[in-house]
Protein backbone atom coordinates (compact mmCIF):
# COMPACT_ATOMS: atom_id res chain seq x y z
CA UNK A 1 0.00 0.00 0.00
CA UNK A 2 0.83 3.57 -0.52
CA UNK A 3 -0.02 5.90 1.70
CA UNK A 4 -0.16 9.74 0.58
CA UNK A 5 -1.31 12.85 2.16
CA UNK A 6 -3.38 14.12 -0.61
CA UNK A 7 -6.67 13.56 -1.61
CA UNK A 8 -6.47 10.59 -4.21
CA UNK A 9 -9.93 9.47 -3.57
CA UNK A 10 -10.56 8.47 -6.96
CA UNK A 11 -7.87 5.70 -6.45
CA UNK A 12 -8.87 4.57 -2.71
CA UNK A 13 -12.41 3.64 -4.24
CA UNK A 14 -10.19 0.73 -6.61
CA UNK A 15 -10.13 -1.36 -3.07
CA UNK A 16 -10.95 -5.00 -3.98
CA UNK A 17 -12.63 -5.84 -1.04
CA UNK A 18 -14.61 -2.73 -0.93
CA UNK A 19 -15.06 -3.23 -4.49
CA UNK A 20 -16.57 -7.15 -3.69
CA UNK A 21 -19.11 -5.45 -0.79
CA UNK A 22 -19.83 -2.34 -2.96
CA UNK A 23 -21.42 -4.48 -5.82
CA UNK A 24 -23.23 -6.93 -3.00
CA UNK A 25 -25.38 -3.87 -1.60
CA UNK A 26 -26.77 -3.39 -4.95
CA UNK A 27 -30.20 -4.09 -5.60
CA UNK A 28 -29.74 -6.74 -8.05
CA UNK A 29 -27.33 -8.43 -5.99
CA UNK A 30 -29.30 -8.20 -2.45
CA UNK A 31 -31.99 -10.23 -1.50
CA UNK A 32 -33.54 -7.24 0.93
CA UNK A 33 -33.39 -4.99 -2.57
CA UNK A 34 -30.38 -2.92 -1.86
CA UNK A 35 -30.59 1.04 -2.00
CA UNK A 36 -34.10 0.10 -3.64
CA UNK A 37 -35.96 -1.10 -0.66
CA UNK A 38 -36.15 0.40 3.14
CA UNK A 39 -34.81 -3.26 4.27
CA UNK A 40 -32.11 -2.74 1.94
CA UNK A 41 -30.90 0.23 3.07
CA UNK A 42 -31.37 -0.90 6.84
CA UNK A 43 -29.30 -4.04 5.96
CA UNK A 44 -27.01 -2.17 3.84
CA UNK A 45 -26.37 0.20 6.77
CA UNK A 46 -25.86 -2.12 8.70
CA UNK A 47 -23.18 -3.91 6.62
CA UNK A 48 -21.69 -0.64 5.55
CA UNK A 49 -21.18 -0.15 9.44
CA UNK A 50 -19.72 -3.83 9.90
CA UNK A 51 -17.52 -2.71 7.25
CA UNK A 52 -16.09 0.81 8.97
CA UNK A 53 -15.97 -0.79 12.47
CA UNK A 54 -15.13 2.43 14.50
CA UNK A 55 -14.38 4.58 11.52
CA UNK A 56 -10.92 5.28 11.92
CA UNK A 57 -9.65 4.41 8.87
CA UNK A 58 -10.56 7.59 6.54
CA UNK A 59 -10.29 5.25 3.25
CA UNK A 60 -13.27 3.11 4.62
CA UNK A 61 -14.87 6.05 6.16
CA UNK A 62 -14.52 7.79 2.45
CA UNK A 63 -15.93 5.31 0.44
CA UNK A 64 -19.20 4.13 2.63
CA UNK A 65 -19.89 8.28 2.34
CA UNK A 66 -19.21 8.10 -1.27
CA UNK A 67 -21.52 5.27 -1.68
CA UNK A 68 -24.42 6.57 -0.24
CA UNK A 69 -23.83 9.98 -2.13
CA UNK A 70 -24.30 8.24 -4.97
CA UNK A 71 -27.08 6.05 -3.51
CA UNK A 72 -28.74 9.95 -2.47
CA UNK A 73 -28.04 11.46 -5.89
CA UNK A 74 -30.21 7.95 -7.71
CA UNK A 75 -33.08 8.82 -5.08
CA UNK A 76 -32.85 12.85 -6.17
CA UNK A 77 -33.14 11.41 -10.13
CA UNK A 78 -36.25 9.18 -8.99
CA UNK A 79 -37.99 12.00 -6.98
CA UNK A 80 -37.03 9.86 -3.79
CA UNK A 81 -35.83 12.56 -1.33
CA UNK A 82 -37.33 12.70 1.93
CA UNK A 83 -39.23 8.86 1.46
CA UNK A 84 -38.33 6.86 4.46
CA UNK A 85 -35.96 4.56 3.14
CA UNK A 86 -33.96 8.49 2.36
CA UNK A 87 -34.43 9.34 5.67
CA UNK A 88 -32.72 6.43 7.21
CA UNK A 89 -29.16 6.60 4.07
CA UNK A 90 -29.45 10.18 5.22
CA UNK A 91 -28.79 9.65 9.48
CA UNK A 92 -26.15 7.02 9.13
CA UNK A 93 -24.18 9.42 5.91
CA UNK A 94 -24.46 12.23 7.87
CA UNK A 95 -22.60 10.58 10.63
CA UNK A 96 -20.35 9.31 8.15
CA UNK A 97 -19.85 12.83 6.46
CA UNK A 98 -19.17 14.49 10.16
CA UNK A 99 -16.40 11.72 11.16
CA UNK A 100 -14.86 12.32 7.26
CA UNK A 101 -14.24 15.64 8.24
CA UNK A 102 -12.94 14.61 12.01
CA UNK A 103 -10.64 12.44 10.46
CA UNK A 104 -9.42 14.89 7.36
CA UNK A 105 -8.57 17.44 9.73
CA UNK A 106 -6.43 15.28 11.99
CA UNK A 107 -4.95 12.70 9.44
CA UNK A 108 -5.19 13.07 5.82
CA UNK A 109 -3.73 10.52 4.59
CA UNK A 110 -5.25 8.57 2.16
CA UNK A 111 -3.42 4.80 1.50
CA UNK A 112 -4.20 3.36 -1.99
CA UNK A 113 -3.55 -0.30 -2.88
CA UNK A 114 -0.52 -1.47 -5.48
CA UNK A 115 -1.20 -3.07 -8.43
CA UNK A 116 0.47 -6.17 -6.68
CA UNK A 117 -1.75 -5.84 -3.81
CA UNK A 118 -4.87 -5.48 -6.00
CA UNK A 119 -3.56 -8.98 -8.01
CA UNK A 120 -2.89 -10.85 -4.61
CA UNK A 121 -6.80 -9.44 -3.16
CA UNK A 122 -8.53 -10.49 -6.75
CA UNK A 123 -7.62 -14.26 -5.91
CA UNK A 124 -9.21 -14.20 -3.02
CA UNK A 125 -12.37 -13.09 -4.44
CA UNK A 126 -14.92 -15.79 -5.38
CA UNK A 127 -14.96 -15.84 -9.27
CA UNK A 128 -19.08 -14.91 -9.58
CA UNK A 129 -18.34 -12.02 -7.47
CA UNK A 130 -15.43 -10.86 -9.44
CA UNK A 131 -17.53 -11.27 -12.48
CA UNK A 132 -20.27 -9.09 -10.99
CA UNK A 133 -17.12 -6.53 -10.17
CA UNK A 134 -16.63 -6.61 -13.45
CA UNK A 135 -19.61 -6.32 -15.02
CA UNK A 136 -20.58 -3.55 -12.83
CA UNK A 137 -17.14 -1.39 -13.57
CA UNK A 138 -17.94 -2.01 -17.28
CA UNK A 139 -21.02 -0.82 -16.77
CA UNK A 140 -20.12 2.18 -15.20
CA UNK A 141 -17.09 2.87 -17.48
CA UNK A 142 -19.79 2.90 -20.20
CA UNK A 143 -22.22 5.19 -18.56
CA UNK A 144 -19.92 7.91 -17.86
CA UNK A 145 -18.71 10.60 -20.71
CA UNK A 146 -16.87 8.87 -23.76
CA UNK A 147 -14.35 12.04 -23.78
CA UNK A 148 -13.16 11.30 -20.65
CA UNK A 149 -10.05 8.95 -19.90
CA UNK A 150 -10.09 6.43 -16.74
CA UNK A 151 -6.57 5.47 -16.24
CA UNK A 152 -7.15 4.21 -12.71
CA UNK A 153 -10.57 2.83 -13.17
CA UNK A 154 -8.49 0.97 -16.63
CA UNK A 155 -5.90 -0.19 -14.74
CA UNK A 156 -7.91 -1.24 -12.24
CA UNK A 157 -10.36 -3.10 -14.74
CA UNK A 158 -7.78 -4.64 -16.87
CA UNK A 159 -6.54 -6.77 -13.50
CA UNK A 160 -9.84 -7.66 -12.36
CA UNK A 161 -10.28 -8.98 -16.32
CA UNK A 162 -7.09 -10.76 -15.58
CA UNK A 163 -7.89 -12.54 -12.80
CA UNK A 164 -11.57 -13.81 -14.13
CA UNK A 165 -9.78 -14.93 -17.37
CA UNK A 166 -7.14 -16.77 -15.04
CA UNK A 167 -9.88 -18.36 -12.78
CA UNK A 168 -12.37 -19.09 -15.81
CA UNK A 169 -9.53 -20.98 -17.58
CA UNK A 170 -9.29 -22.48 -13.89
CA UNK A 171 -12.17 -24.01 -13.87
CA UNK A 172 -12.54 -25.11 -17.20
CA UNK A 173 -9.49 -26.92 -17.21
CA UNK A 174 -10.88 -28.50 -13.92
CA UNK A 175 -13.76 -29.43 -15.34
CA UNK A 176 -12.58 -30.89 -18.55
CA UNK A 177 -10.45 -32.94 -15.96
CA UNK A 178 -13.57 -34.46 -14.13
CA UNK A 179 -15.58 -34.79 -17.28
CA UNK A 180 -12.39 -37.62 -18.30
CA UNK A 181 -12.58 -38.99 -15.00
CA UNK A 182 -16.03 -39.36 -15.07
CA UNK A 183 -15.94 -41.06 -18.28
CA UNK A 184 -13.11 -43.83 -17.12
CA UNK A 185 -15.26 -44.50 -13.96
CA UNK A 186 -18.08 -45.69 -16.37
CA UNK A 187 -15.77 -47.10 -19.13
CA UNK A 188 -14.89 -49.56 -16.06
Amino acid sequence: MKKYAEDVSKEVVYSVPWQALRVQLLARNSPKGGFDTLEGVRDNIQKLKNYVGNMSDINKVYRSLNLLNAARMGYASKDEIGTPKDKALVKFRDDLDKKYEELKEKDKTFTVDTPEQISKDLKKVPIDLLIEVERDLKARKRESDPDEDHPILDSFLNLVEEEVARAEKKSSSILSELRHLISSLESR
